[in-house]
């Protein structure tokens, strides 16, 4: 009997802008389900910023942006502010209009969210405080703000 060696190439998926957009909104259907008795729950944080990422991401993609770019930590990475000035740049205010207000709290939840503060336990945290913390409810507003937004133009991208 022969001995037959099969190699096959690693696949590459690229994920469209339309299921960068689904998984923003179920990071955000899953901090809508999530309840927690404490004053504090990071989970719930984390689960709304990264639907932000995903979403801000989604429409990144669909104006021409490569996942080179989107995941290479300098550039853009996990990193809202940098990921919300591209889109700017790109005139998602013509599609989603994002206030001055909404801005803010996006980089205050950067501070957290880019040093990965809602994922892990860190001395920081205790020594920012709550008051270095975004309004939840302005967040949510603008995930659900863009997901709603941002879902014909990424249907209509391939």
């Amino acid at each position: 009997m022969a001995n037959y060696r099969l190699k096959c190439e690693t696949a590459k998926i690229n994920a469209s802008p339309r299921a960068f957009l689904v998984y923003a909104a179920d990071f955000l259907n899953a901090h809508k389900s999530y309840k927690s008795a404490k004053p504090f729950s990071p989970a719930s944080y984390y689960l709304v910023c990264r639907s932000l990422e995903l979403s801000l991401k989604a429409y990144l993609l669909a104006n021409g942006v490569t996942r080179q770019e989107i995941k290479n930590q300098k550039m853009l990475g996990h990193d809202l502010q940098k990921l919300l000035q591209k889109a700017v740049t790109l005139k998602i205010n013509s599609i989603s209009s994002i206030s001055p207000t909404q801005e803010q709290e996006i980089q205050k939840a950067n501070g957290w969210y880019a040093r990965k503060g809602f994922e892990y336990f860190e001395l920081q945290n205790l020594v920012d405080g709550n008051e270095t913390l975004p309004d939840m409810s302005v967040l949510i507003e603008i995930a659900d703000q863009l997901i709603v937004d941002l879902k014909p133009l990424c249907l209509s991208v391939a």
